[in-house]
């Protein structure tokens, strides 16, 4: 009669000791079992060593190639990765230390920091408003004629059939393609207007102003037009996109479509349907297109408008750059790369006829900004037409398509240049006054570019816009005395660019004749990221109400207390973005990044998320709230684990204004969230109970067939830290530590001593799990020398008495072997070679046995047996 055991298993304290199933232990330490065999633990190995007052570590690659140890004296600081894709700043963003804060790498210095404030606070105090007459703006006695309009000759060309103001399509054997056109050959820019009838037909016609008409005669290619369909419904399109519907016409109704500089205007009869923008200077031509047999648009006026003579005057337009710097609104900057003149910016807009560009250089390490037509790809500042280069001595020079026309004196940062194309000169400032005046031809175009030479190079503040003069549109400037009111708000922005909600608004009434002037209240602002680099972004309404679009104006370096805004409405850019872009709450807690791109975390008893693409960005509104207060979350798959003081849930939703929420019916709760781990397809965690297992469909007490509550609650699941390890759950408490690995069919569990660990971080790229102890050491999970194991078997009965005589152990080296024989210590610690059998004492005959083997050697089987021959 013999035992024999393999195929070895792991305890389930729960379970009387007899009736374990199998080869079940009820002792098993520092040993895994899922190969079958009993292999010993492998010890841990030393890393790292962080202050012992440290609670909390990650691993961060700060630059390339470099890895850092971050660490904390708090619990509980959970860290994220910036899920932004190719971040060069390297973010890191948690919560656990105090209120949410970030960390991120100096593009320069390469120098990691942590601790900075998560999110851009919303400024406490308005811009302080004031206006001042523009300069130059001419007086209301200048332009006191009514700009008027005068019809020119007509001459049309075209596929359609032609008639001295008419165009109409007679014959077509593909009645509902828009293939026939009529346009004009006389053009107007600056200020134009265009009138017409559509009479209703059985298909439908399309007039309007047209950059470039000859090249296609379809509805899709005319730039500014109103189409009459079928039923006499008027639709506005622009270049193919239409833009609504205006009700209906009869035959007799006049259209008239006018550009003034940089408006277009559409008329019906005199009344306005739709205005929309365009850039100033651009050439129009009239154009149409014709869908049947009988479309057509008859009763063609188009002239020019008849303008004032004023004083040339500057408005700023636009200023959109392009180039290979690193740009930020009208900034550029040289970040990286060895000093040469191989970086620029440049605008995308353009002026004919009479331009205006102004800037300032950043810093004293090598610029050049001017005039030129059209920017070369070449970043050079030769390659300017017109170039004012500050050069890394602090001298100023002159540069025209590379010819050095001498230098001019000195320069600092901040010193105010200007480059005017005066029409036939080109005149060139510093801080007002005429640096150098030089002939060129009139009709010329000019685009602003720039070069930037060493690293830290800048240039800033960049105005570019049109001189007006009696060629140019000036009718923003009849109604000298009509006022509108105008609202005003401005936003913090980090060296980064994170952007924070806007001010409360300032109110001023203003006419187009005025100039703004913005000054700002200095605040203390300690802890975020706004000290050197950052920045005040400026917004203002276009119209004159609180609930319109606040349109973007400018932006200066956040320690400048004043700004000017002398731009058109017209000339505005881009919507506020970041109206309700907030920083996190304060006790923001659990941090973490779900799949879509967004970080969630909670506050109290609500889910609080990000913007997608913006992790400083916090829209309250976007909070989904609980009846008590959150103990954890953990996301597995595209769900959030959400768990309260009553009952867990399951929030889904693939945006952060679209979260909500379904109640898990499974009454347990999270006891530690420390405990919480992501196991890749479900989620684990200590509760009251047992050992929670939660999935986005089911929730279930993983551990309820191992403990009973009283012996789950000796672990201390209050205390537990949890970790993930090859699947395996792996929890430490104040009281105990164990490994509880559920990869098979059947769960394992094992217990582990001489191991306590505090907080932990898992590398994913390297698949090594990284520990803390309480002294400050960081060890490698699993990866030194074999500890020292210990399993005892459950009571292994037999049918009638034995005295069993000998003993074989197949390990891969010694093992200490006892025996328990009733109850009763037969063998003590007998050491036995690995793969050898040996000799057992004799003189005593029992039913229940407990075989029991430690050390450090892996064991296949164990085998006693009444006789050597037996266990042969």
């Amino acid at each position: 009669m013999s035992i024999k055991l393999e195929q070895f298993g792991g305890i389930a304290p729960k379970i009387s000791a007899a009736l374990l199933p199998g080869n079940m232990a009820t002792i098993a330490k520092n040993l895994r079992v899922d190969s079958g065999a009993l292999v010993p633990l492998k010890g841990t190995t030393q890393i790292a060593t962080v202050p012992s007052t440290s609670k909390s570590i990650y691993r961060h690659e700060t630059s390339p190639g470099v890895w850092e140890w971050l660490y904390w004296d708090a619990q509980d600081v959970n860290v994220v990765r910036n899920p932004i894709a190719n971040d060069i700043y390297n973010r890191i963003y948690y919560t656990g230390d105090g209120a949410p804060k970030y960390g991120f790498t100096d593009t320069e210095s390469l120098v990691f920091s942590k601790g900075l404030l998560l999110g851009v606070p919303r400024p406490s105090y308005p811009p302080i408003l004031s206006t001042s007459a523009a300069a130059g703006a001419p007086t209301s006695g200048t332009v006191a004629s009514a700009i008027e309009f005068t019809a020119g000759p007509l001459t049309l060309t075209g596929s359609a059939t032609l008639g001295a103001n008419s165009v109409t399509k007679t014959t077509d054997a593909t009645n509902g393609q828009w293939d026939k056109q009529g346009y004009s050959v006389q053009s107007y820019k600056s200020a134009c207007a265009l009138r017409f009838t559509l009479p209703v037909r059985a298909y439908g016609a399309i007039a309007g102003l047209d950059g470039d008409p000859s090249t296609k005669a379809t509805m899709a290619s005319i730039d500014f037009g109103i189409l009459s369909d079928n039923k006499g419904v008027i639709s506005i399109y622009e270049a193919g996109k239409v833009k609504g519907s205006y009700g209906t016409h009869a035959d007799t109704d006049v259209f008239e479509i006018e550009y003034r500089g940089a408006q277009i205007l559409y008329k019906k009869n005199g009344d306005v349907l739709r205005e929309s923008k365009t850039l100033i200077e651009r050439e129009f031509y009239f154009d149409s297109s014709l869908a049947g047999q009988g479309s057509a648009v008859e009763n063609i006026e188009f002239g020019a408008y008849s303008v004032p003579d004023v004083d040339p005057v500057f408005k700023a337009g636009g200023v959109t750059l392009n180039g290979n710097a690193d740009i930020t609104g009208n900034r550029a900057e040289k970040t990286k790369g060895a000093a040469a003149w191989n970086r620029q910016a440049y605008t995308l807009e353009n002026y004919t006829d009479g331009c205006l560009v102004k800037f300032q250089f950043g810093s004293t390490k090598g610029a050049a900004g001017g005039l030129n037509g059209p920017p070369l790809t070449a970043s050079g500042y030769g390659n300017i037409d017109y170039a004012i280069v500050g050069n890394e001595s602090g001298n100023i020079k002159i540069y025209e398509s590379g010819v050095d026309r001498g230098a001019f004196g000195t320069y600092a940062a901040g010193d105010r240049f200007e480059v005017e194309y005066a029409g036939t000169s080109v005149i060139y400032r510093k801080n007002g006054i005429v640096m150098r005046t030089v002939a060129t031809t009139a009709g010329r175009t000019f685009y602003f570019d720039s070069s930037l030479r060493a690293k830290g190079s800048i240039i800033q503040a960049i105005e570019f816009g049109t001189i007006l003069k009696d060629e140019a549109i000036v009718e923003a400037f009849v109604e000298e005395a009509t006022e509108k009111e105008r609202y005003y708000v401005f936003t913090y922005v980090t060296p980064l660019g994170e952007e924070g909600p806007p001010s409360p608004p300032a109110l001023i009434k203003v006419n187009d004749l005025q100039d703004v002037a913005l000054a700002f209240v200095g605040e203390p602002l300690s802890g975020y990221n706004l000290g050197a680099g950052a920045r005040r972004r400026v917004y203002r309404t276009a119209q004159g109400t609180t609930d319109t679009t606040y349109l973007y104006v400018g932006e200066a370096p956040i320690e400048d207390l004043t700004m000017q805004d002398n731009l058109l409405d017209v000339s505005l850019g881009e919507i506020l973005p970041s109206t309700t872009w907030f920083p996190p709450p304060a006790d923001l807690a659990g941090i973490m990044v779900t799949p879509n791109g967004f970080l969630v975390g909670f506050s109290g008893n609500a889910v609080c998320a990000s913007e997608i693409g913006f992790p400083h960005a916090f829209n309250p509104l976007n909070q989904l709230s609980f009846s008590k207060p959150i103990t954890g979350m953990a996301i597995t798959g595209d769900s959030i684990i959400v768990l309260t003081e009553d009952a867990p849930y399951l929030v889904t939703g693939q945006r952060p204004e679209e979260l909500s929420a379904v109640l898990i019916d499974h009454p347990q709760t999270c006891a530690n969230r420390a405990s919480i781990v992501n196991m890749g397809g479900y989620v684990m965690m200590a509760s009251p109970d047992g050992l929670l297992s939660v999935t986005a469909n089911d929730m279930a007490v993983a551990s309820q067939q191992f403990f009973t509550r009283d012996q789950w609650q000796a672990y201390s699941p209050s205390t537990m830290r949890g970790f993930f390890y090859e699947g395996i759950y792996i929890g430490f408490s104040d009281t105990q530590a164990f490994m509880f690995d559920m990869r098979d069919e059947q769960t394992v569990l094992t217990e582990l001593e001489g191991f306590n660990f505090i907080a932990g971080y898992r590398d994913n790229q390297s698949d090594t799990l990284f520990l803390l102890d309480a002294n400050g050491n960081i060890k490698s999970w699993e990866t030194g020398s074999p500890s020292s194991m210990t399993w005892k078997s459950k009571p292994q009965r037999v049918p009638v008495p034995m005295c069993p005589a000998a003993i074989r152990v197949f390990a891969s080296g010694p093992v200490t072997f006892n025996l328990w024989a009733d109850g009763i210590n037969v063998v003590t610690n007998m050491l036995i070679s690995g793969n050898s059998a040996a000799r057992l004492p004799a003189g005593y005959k029992a039913i229940e046995f407990q075989l029991q083997i430690t050390g450090s050697s892996s064991v296949d089987s164990v085998t006693i047996a009444n006789s050597m021959k037996e266990l042969a």
